[in-house]
């Protein structure tokens, strides 16, 4: 590791005497590196569900939002036939 340029840097700030602190640091590294992966996914899959949950409860009340229609046929509670009321105007009775 002599032609190592980094590993000059740390040895001549005095963070690594030996090669077991020098193993350290990189083991420390490597696992900062992987906690902070690890909370950004936690985090995002958290900011996922709140926003999704928020959006699912605004969905009707955004001002975008829009208009849902009920496209079921139309049914008479009566029991009366509405058919005629579809035809052509010339065809009522």
């Amino acid at each position: 590791m002599e032609g190592n340029w980094l590993y000059d840097l740390v040895r001549k700030n005095g963070l690594a005497e030996s090669t077991s602190e020098w193993l350290s640091i990189i083991v420390n590294a490597i696992l900062a590196v992987l906690v902070l992966v690890a909370a950004t996914l936690i985090i995002r899959r958290i900011l996922l569900r709140v926003s999704r949950k928020w959006i699912s409860a605004n969905r009707y009340h955004s001002d975008d939002a829009l208009p849902v229609f009920d496209l079921r046929p139309f049914q008479n509670p009566t029991g009366y036939d509405m058919q005629h009321l579809a035809q052509a105007p010339e065809a009522l009775p």
